[in-house]
């Protein structure tokens, strides 16, 4: 076998093994299926249905909008991040020890990068069609933005690597490839200035709209480009990404220089972390403690309490130290939703997706690690006291991420001051009651089970527990005709109540019986 066989039989494996790990076994086979069979629906309804209309002019461009600032934001922590790498480790180590030439390397990377444009930017636009498919007005949209998607995606890998090889080469690294994310922060500076200049309405949906009139807008990279192309202008916004992906694998492929020791080092390391966090399992906690950030090592006059309440203190204690009041994914979903929201200038449509996100933020990390702990078993108190100590950081991110919302209702939104209050403890209310039912299903599957089940059995729990909840809405606002302000007070006292019943036949989870081998 040559050695371009031997690179494509690599590459074959390499997905063959992809395609085996999702039918590895019969559940992960099931969710596979259904998952395939979700994504065959989701663009046959996008395809067939009508156009949706929406009210704002801004908001037709929501979704190309999100779509756009992936590859934005990909650029920025790849370009800013200390520790990149060219290649895995096994990869590595079978490209730069084997007999291979350095133009067989490199075109086994750029077909590795055209694999991960196809997969990421198909993978994450379908994603985002899931959870904004009203943003999606018409079918083009969504097959516009898995181009601008896989385009942009393509464009900045071979961007990053070729600086890679190109600093890797030298003996002093060049701050060059910062061009590119200082170019989309002037342009997007320029242009909001250039547009808002001297105008009285300086309200967020104006600046954005005039921003978004501007004809220099279009020429921003990757946002402005998939303005474009929605608009219809499929040179600007399907050549740019393209000729840029074009140009840098060339520079890329070109480039002369050793490259390989830096190449095996980092990818060690990456390797070695991205292990490290495939054994933490997602937990977050976990994850927290590999990154490399300042934290407090020392507090004063810091007491803890006594019995049970321990574990608040020690949850407390933590917080102080790592300064980290909400975890990055919920960061993320509010930021998201946020912008979006923003966007569109619709406050109910950023009540909708702050309930949706209680289904992504919410997780059991903190008991888990807590669990792993086996201090905990040899507190002497009640169950349920130590398992509502154990939960308390996930109750302070709780009541911060709603506090937050109610913020923004009420000075953004300009919503009244009750229904802010009454979205806000609703929000408080479904987010416990959800992390109840995840705190039930751990007390009945206990740790190391299989992921896809434990979610599949999470998701109905936590069905079956709306139910009630469910029907007594029904029957206060249909029956008893109550207005939506008191059924909001009701079903805000059963989630909070049905929390505490969950909980409670939960409280075995922290006598480690069946939890812990």
């Amino acid at each position: 076998m040559n050695n371009t066989k031997a690179l494509t039989y690599l590459s074959y494996l390499k997905i063959k093994g992809v395609v085996r790990n999702l039918f590895r076994k019969p559940i992960r086979a099931i969710f596979s299926i259904l998952g395939i069979v979700l994504i065959f629906v989701l663009m046959i309804n996008i395809s067939l249905r009508d156009a949706i209309e929406i009210d704002s002019g801004i908001s037709q461009y929501g979704f190309m909008a999100i779509v756009s600032a992936m590859p934005i934001l990909m650029l920025f922590l790849l370009i800013f991040n200390k520790k990149t790498a060219l290649l895995y480790l096994n990869d590595a180590n079978f490209l730069f020890v084997g007999p291979f030439s350095d133009k067989q390397i490199k075109l086994y990377i750029i077909w590795q990068s055209i694999q991960q444009m196809i997969a990421l930017g198909f993978m994450f636009v379908l994603y985002l069609a899931i959870f904004f498919n009203y943003l999606i007005i018409d079918a083009s949209i969504l097959y516009l933005g898995i181009v601008i998607t896989s385009l942009s995606i393509y464009a900045i890998i071979m961007y990053t690597d070729y600086y890679y090889v190109s600093n890797a080469s030298r003996e002093y690294p060049s701050k060059v490839k910062y061009w590119l994310p200082f170019l989309i922060l002037a342009m997007i500076i320029f242009v909001a200035i250039a547009s808002n200049l001297n105008q009285s309405d300086m309200s967020i949906i104006k600046i954005i709209e005039r921003l978004l009139e501007h004809p220099m807008f279009s020429y921003i990279p990757f946002l402005g480009w998939a303005y474009a192309l929605q608009n219809g202008n499929y040179w600007l916004g399907v050549l740019c990404p393209l000729v840029l992906g074009l140009v840098y694998t060339y520079l890329f492929f070109q480039h002369k220089g050793d490259y390989y020791e830096k190449a095996i080092d980092d990818a060690l390391y990456v390797t070695s972390q991205r292990q490290k966090i495939n054994k933490a399992g997602g937990n977050q906690e976990a994850l927290d403690s590999m990154m490399e950030v300042k934290k407090v090592t020392k507090t004063k006059n810091f007491k803890f309490l006594g019995g049970g309440w321990a574990l608040l203190s020690r949850q407390i204690l933590h917080l102080i130290k790592t300064r980290k009041l909400l975890d990055l994914q919920q960061l993320f979903m509010l930021g998201i939703y946020t912008a979006i929201a923003m966007f569109s200038g619709e406050a109910e449509l950023y009540q909708l997706m702050l309930m949706i996100s209680v289904l992504f933020i919410t997780n059991t990390d903190v008991l888990e690690s807590e669990l792993s702990r086996h201090y905990i078993y040899l507190v002497p108190d009640h169950n349920f006291k130590k398992l509502l100590a154990s939960l308390s950081i996930m109750i302070i991110r709780v009541l911060t991420y709603s506090l937050i919302a109610f913020l923004f209702l009420v000075f953004f939104f300009k919503l009244p001051l009750m229904s802010s209050v009454l979205f806000s403890l609703n929000l408080v209310a479904v987010s416990l009651m959800y992390q109840a039912s995840l705190v039930l299903v751990l007390r009945i599957l206990g740790l190391q089970k299989n992921k896809i089940l434990q979610m599949f059995i999470q998701l109905i729990v936590f069905l079956i527990v709306l139910v009630p909840s469910g029907l007594i809405v029904f029957l206060l606002l249909f029956i008893v005709e109550l207005n939506l302000d008191q059924v909001s007070i009701v079903t805000m006292i059963l989630n909070i109540i049905s929390t505490f019943l969950l909980l409670y036949a939960s409280k075995g989870v922290v006598d480690g019986v069946g939890i812990v081998d």
